[in-house]
């Protein structure tokens, strides 16, 4: 994948990420990697990791380099793990045991820029304290 410069007017696929608690956190997916020098304050970016046998997401980092899939943006940190990870549910594994370092994901039909995000943010802190 290129590294292209990031434009916070473009609109981007949303993502939710689902965590255990049932707690949602939107992140814009760019489908690309992005420069760390051109992420705004206050907007944190991770990267999403390709599984192994391809066509699944495996693990959200800092930084991926190997098996890059995409990386996303969102203003609300993640909780990652001690390890500064999180791992996709593998839904396959009949077995499994979801943990608090792992996470679920969704497609939504919602397209946003980044400056949409950052003012939808805003004014819902707007609200709080008003």
């Amino acid at each position: 994948m290129s590294k292209n410069k990031l434009n916070l007017d473009k609109a981007y696929q949303v993502l939710h990420l689902i965590f255990p608690t049932g707690k949602i956190i939107k992140v814009l997916d760019t489908m690309d990697r992005v420069h760390t020098d051109e992420i705004p304050n206050g907007v944190h970016r991770y990267g999403i990791r390709d599984a192994d046998t391809g066509g699944d997401y495996a693990q959200i980092k800092h930084f991926v380099l190997v098996n890059h899939a995409t990386d996303i943006l969102t203003v609300e940190p993640l909780p990652l793990n001690q390890e500064k990870e999180l791992y996709f549910l593998d839904k396959e594994d009949a077995d499994f045991k979801a943990g608090s370092d792992y996470v679920d994901y969704q497609y939504v039909s919602e397209m946003l820029s980044l400056n949409d995000l950052l003012t939808e943010i805003k004014e819902k802190e707007e609200k709080h304290y008003v």
